[in-house]
């Protein structure tokens, strides 16, 4: 299984960020070449790539001024996030972790139905 995308609430709605674009903003780099040995000691593949998708969203967000200057949602993400993307109901037995839920992974060369809208 491998993660294909990441949907993301914000102002202006929801918004995807793929596999195609987490892979053309990070190119040859290799995540190994600029996190740190002793962070990483601990992270299997799937740590790293859920790291990989969650630098390029985080950088998305601050482009579209979602983002303060200490990387928190800005004023107007917290005010007018909530207004256009309903709340997310989880699945039963979906739990919130460090890894990411099943629904945004490739299943078998697909991806897995259940992409939330606004």
């Amino acid at each position: 299984q491998k993660l294909i995308a990441a949907t993301v609430p914000s102002p202006d709605g929801f918004f995807d960020v793929h596999v195609d674009q987490v892979n053309g903003w990070w190119g040859s780099v290799d995540l190994d070449d600029v996190a740190e040995k002793g962070r990483m000691k601990n992270w299997d593949g799937t740590d790293k790539e859920l790291r990989r998708f969650m630098y390029v969203v985080a950088v998305e967000l601050s482009k579209r001024g979602l983002l303060d200057e200490n990387n928190q949602p800005s004023a107007r993400a917290l005010r007018e996030t909530r207004h256009q993307c309903a709340a997310w109901n989880m699945s039963p037995g979906v739990r919130v972790g460090v890894k990411y839920d099943s629904r945004g992974l490739e299943v078998g060369g697909q991806a897995s139905p259940g992409n939330g809208a606004c």
